[in-house]
């Protein structure tokens, strides 16, 4: 039996990963990628499955399990996500805990710092300017920025290498050397290093925190004398940080 149900594909949900393997507490940790399988191999107290799963699939292993506990340590914008399975475990009555990440305090306002709430408004805002866009908003909302005039040329989009990820580009037709597929988070040396190589005069990010590399982006942006539109966080949103967290964790108990 598994006690514990994670969420992870997030720093934070690796280092629980590990936290919970040290603890020796039976874990079952659900990632969306099979790459981030891979980096939780080798842990004695956790089975990883990378299968993406729908509020029903979640409420149906839960049931199935029977997890005392489920972990939240989603990424801080994946609102579908963490809204199906705040939902499974109402359904099913299980205990419900949301990891969430400490926001940095980097957001200073400034002639060269855009404040926006969506993709799409990012879009709407890029729409009256001219110049190369870096963009580094994840892979899943890259067709907002088709809506761009020329976009394959201006846009330069720094997506994760999976297979599925560089098909998914290279049919909205942001491909060659407008695609650069990595694995972050990235140091300033090397944002700077990609800003410069890409003629980029505007960076796009999310608000992602300190373990998602955000400071080192806005750094680099800064030296680069780049414009850095920055997509802030869901608001509202309650849980525990990581340390929190593994407070939490240390005061649980299960029967072995």
């Amino acid at each position: 039996m598994k006690h514990i149900l994670l969420f992870a594909g997030t720093t934070e949900g690796r280092i629980l990963a590990e936290y919970l393997n040290t603890l020796k507490i039976a874990t079952h940790a659900c990632v969306a990628t099979e790459y981030g399988e891979q980096l939780l191999l080798n842990l004695e107290y956790v089975e990883t499955t990378s299968t993406r799963l729908t509020a029903d699939d979640m409420i149906a292993l839960i049931n199935r399990e029977t997890y005392s506990v489920v972990i939240d340590a989603t990424h801080p914008y994946a609102t579908i996500v963490s809204t199906n399975i705040q939902a499974a475990c109402q359904a099913t009555n299980t205990t419900y805990y949301r990891v969430i990440r400490e926001s940095s305090e980097l957001l200073i306002n400034s002639k060269h710092t855009v404040f926006v709430d969506s993709v799409e408004e990012a879009v709407t805002y890029l729409k009256k300017t001219s110049g190369n866009i870096f963009v580094t908003t994840g892979s899943k909302e890259l067709y907002a920025y088709t809506q761009l005039p020329d976009f394959e040329n201006r846009v330069y989009a720094r997506t994760l290498s999976s297979p599925n990820v560089v098909k998914e580009c290279y049919e909205l037709g942001i491909q060659g050397k407008h695609l650069l597929c990595m694995q972050g988070p990235f140091s300033l040396e090397l944002n700077y290093a990609m800003l410069l190589h890409t003629d980029a005069k505007y960076l796009v990010t999310k608000e992602s925190g300190l373990p998602g590399g955000f400071a080192e982006k806005i750094d680099a942006a800064k030296q680069a004398g780049v414009t850095c539109i920055i997509i802030g966080r869901p608001k509202d949103v309650k849980g525990y940080t990581l340390d929190e967290m593994k407070d939490v964790i240390d005061g649980l108990s299960f029967d072995h």
